[in-house]
């Protein structure tokens, strides 16, 4: 998890006064590697502020809100807040932005543990987001392009020049060569050969389910929301025990799904968890949080193969 600098905070502090929020308590809230959080007390209301850097994410901020905003009247959403009349504002080496503070709990069980009630509500949710009609969404859309073989190939460079992962073994790297490769090959084949399109979250996932204190289920952190497949969302719950996918089809009005752009779906999360975070472990930085904490993923992942 994060650390946050005391003289950021300071400097945050002073740039929200400057537009005229004035704060009565301010909270640091450990993140994942990409934002820094505070739960911030004003006058008259309690909001939930992110700082990010992360230029992958703040490409897309904008319209991310913009979607979130448009999708106001879903139980499950967190709309932003305005800060000085809009929905993010430039700080420092990144931009700021809002939401209203749920009171509640994150899940921090791993998704296959998910209880029947959880699997049921997250369900219906996927049901109303993959039924949103995308013709005048401006959000990423899936091309079946990614990087993973020349992040790998950056990886075993840095090994050779002695930027070591003792925790990862070359015979683990050494298997991911043919997962690359056909999974580069499965991208083209759907590039050529599109399969339908619709609106989907894309990391539903427990950090980012929260039940409120009234148990109402909020599905946050939109970053990865894109137009795609619908095998993307469900590759995050079909192998919990408790989801059937008739159940899904009956409320989602959809047809069957492909198991293999599924499979898809899963190499695609599971590549870049390893290969992101061997990278970090590479280049290690205290503001990354600990070592433990970004080998959790890469171990788990690892598992997969």
């Amino acid at each position: 998890m994060l650390h946050v600098d005391p003289k950021l905070q300071k400097e945050l502090i002073t740039f929200l006064g400057d537009i005229n929020i004035t704060i009565k308590d301010i909270t640091f809230i450990p993140l994942g590697e990409e934002s820094y959080g505070w739960k911030i007390e004003t006058d008259n209301q309690t909001i939930f502020l992110k700082y990010c850097t992360q230029k992958r994410i703040l490409k897309n901020l904008s319209k991310i809100n913009k979607l979130l905003l448009s999708l106001n009247n879903y139980g499950f959403i967190v709309p932003p807040v305005l800060l000085n009349g809009k929905t993010e504002l430039p700080f420092k080496d990144g931009y700021i932005h809002a939401y209203p503070f749920i009171e509640g709990e994150v899940y921090t069980i791993f998704n296959d543990n998910f209880d029947k009630n959880l699997i049921s509500e997250l369900i219906k949710i996927m049901g109303d987001i993959h039924n949103v009609d995308i013709n005048n969404l401006d959000i990423p859309k899936e091309d079946f392009n990614y990087n993973f073989r020349e992040l790998y190939t950056q990886i075993l460079i840095d090994l050779d020049n002695g930027m070591l992962v003792p925790e990862v073994s070359r015979e683990d790297l050494n298997k991911l060569d043919n997962v690359i490769s056909n999974f580069n090959k499965t991208s083209e084949y759907y590039r050529n050969n599109p399969p339908k399109l619709i609106l989907t979250h894309g990391d539903i996932t427990g950090r980012n389910i929260l039940r409120s204190n009234n148990g109402e289920i909020k599905l946050i952190d939109w970053d990865e929301a894109r137009i795609s497949p619908k095998e993307r969302d469900i590759n995050f719950i079909y192998d919990n025990p408790n989801f059937n996918f008739e159940d899904y089809k009956n409320i989602s009005n959809s047809d069957d799904y492909n198991p293999e752009l599924r499979e898809y779906y899963g190499n695609q999360w599971a590549l870049e968890s390893i290969l992101v975070n061997i990278t970090r472990l590479q280049h290690f930085k205290e503001e990354y949080g600990s070592r433990e904490y970004l080998l959790e993923d890469v171990i788990e992942c690892l598992g997969y193969y």
